[in-house]
């Protein structure tokens, strides 16, 4: 069976018309195609924009978690002494102090700034609420100035640890 933009007969079954089958057929493509590509950009923005969201929530895990763990060891509150939040949150700031010290973008930032260039946005140009949570975690600082703040605050993290040591739960009933 011939493909029917290749027989020359158009929908109307005669040959002459000044749409043949073959330009309707590439004038569907050519819809198709811009369709798909401004779909694709809005899908690259939406990614990025979640990823920032992600990246946001990182960072507020690590910062709030601090500071919820230092009022609840002042405070008596057992929950910040469970081993599993403790010990992830340590993890995720020596994620970020490693990557300072030796010099990797965070691969969150690499991924957003990817996924903004393939939606033909600039950073500053991605959605409302892409470029608030954004501005939140990202300053200008020096290079330098935000190693030491990464590493610092991943040591006052592994002093809270070692001072405000997480308790299992059976170890919570004899302290009690």
């Amino acid at each position: 069976m011939v493909a029917p933009f290749l027989s020359g007969n158009n929908r109307r079954g005669g040959m002459g018309n000044k749409r043949s089958g073959v330009t309707s057929y590439l004038r569907k493509t050519a819809l198709s195609s811009r369709f798909l590509a401004e779909r694709l950009t809005m899908l690259y923005g939406f990614w990025a924009d979640l990823l920032v969201a992600f990246h946001v929530a990182y960072v507020s895990f690590i910062v709030l978690g601090q500071v919820a763990i230092i009022v609840g060891v002042l405070r008596g509150w057992e929950w910040v002494r469970n081993p599993w939040f403790r010990y992830a949150h340590l993890l995720a700031i020596a994620i970020v102090a490693f990557e300072a010290l030796v010099g990797i973008d965070c691969p969150l930032t690499v991924w957003e700034d990817d996924l903004r260039g393939l939606a033909g946005q600039e950073v500053s140009a991605g959605s409302f609420v892409g470029r608030c949570l954004h501005n939140l975690i990202f300053y200008d600082f020096q290079p330098w100035a935000l190693t030491t703040l990464h590493v610092g605050f991943a040591c006052m993290v592994l002093i809270t640890l070692l001072l405000a040591p997480p308790r299992r739960r059976s170890q919570r009933r004899l302290a009690a």
